[in-house]
């Protein structure tokens, strides 16, 4: 391990996995952290991007270096509605897109300023996300299943 594990990271310095939320959601960041909350999930992740981009409402959250929840609004209103052409622009401009990095290396994420594409790998139940009309693509990706059905 090559130092302190920092919340919504997983392994060490070397090694370290930062996860990231980047959500269709009209009702904005906090709506997807009160689910993460109430599902047990939120100390897996370090930051919510939230599309489309809402005037009115936080589209971003992240963890910040004391532990703490903030909001933000991420520049999704400057890139085409499309989740490639946002992870196209996360990619691109890292410093955009985490506060986390303006925190310095005291927050852990120094490991996001030479982020790739390659690095990026998006969960998504809709194949059309995987790529734009714009030419963005996806490059790593999991394609799940929808269930609209309840459960038993």
């Amino acid at each position: 391990d090559g130092g302190p594990a920092s919340p919504g990271a997983v392994g060490g310095s070397a090694g370290r996995r930062v996860l990231a939320i980047l959500s269709r959601n009209g009702k904005g960041a906090k709506a997807v952290l009160r689910l993460l909350q109430h599902a047990g999930l939120l100390e897996y992740f370090c930051i919510i991007w939230t599309m489309p981009w809402r005037a009115m409402i936080p589209n971003g959250a992240y963890l910040d270096s004391e532990g703490e929840w903030q909001h933000f609004d991420p520049p999704i209103n400057t890139l085409p509605d499309h989740k490639a052409d946002v992870l196209a622009s996360v990619a691109r401009d890292p410093a955009a897109w985490f506060p986390q990095l303006a925190e310095g290396a005291d927050a852990g994420y120094e490991c996001l300023q030479q982020l790739s594409l390659e690095a990026i790998v998006l969960v998504d139940d809709q194949r059309a996300n995987f790529q734009s009309a714009s030419g963005a693509q996806v490059l790593r990706y999991c394609k799940v299943a929808r269930y609209d059905e309840i459960y038993r």
